[in-house]
């Protein structure tokens, strides 16, 4: 048996000529570096941080639509008007509007109950009525 080589010293001497090149921490032994996380992802000038082609510019838009300014629907409501509001209960309750505002979903509202004081808010319109 002396014949054959010691597998600990032979483990030993490959790690020894890894570290002599400088490849055993960055390859893993395999003689070639890992690749990044996003090596091959991105295109060479978004990977390094400069702009793409289908943004030359290099600014991110987020604007939301290509539409210009939106028209928002006025609130038919005011502020301090008294009205009955749609509760949880399928019932109308008397509330005070406390806010109005107009959305890209329609008006909406903040109210005050009168009941027990409580504020409820993202009202739609439609919950609203004249008391």
């Amino acid at each position: 048996m002396a014949d054959e080589p010691d597998p600990l010293l032979e483990a030993e001497a490959l790690l020894a000529e890894d570290e002599t090149d400088g490849k055993a921490a960055a390859s893993g032994g395999y003689g070639k570096a890992p690749p990044s996380d996003d090596e091959g992802l991105f295109p060479p000038e978004e990977a390094e941080g400069g702009p793409s082609a289908s943004d030359p510019e290099g600014a991110e838009d987020l604007g939301g639509s290509n539409e210009p300014d939106q028209t928002y629907v006025e609130p038919k409501f005011t502020v301090g008007q008294v009205l009955k509001a749609l509760r949880a209960e399928d019932s109308y309750a008397a509330c005070t509007i406390v806010a109005a505002d107009r959305t890209e979903m329609g008006p909406m509202y903040a109210v005050r109950f009168e009941e027990d004081g409580s504020i409820q808010s993202l009202v739609p319109e439609q919950d609203l009525r004249i008391s």
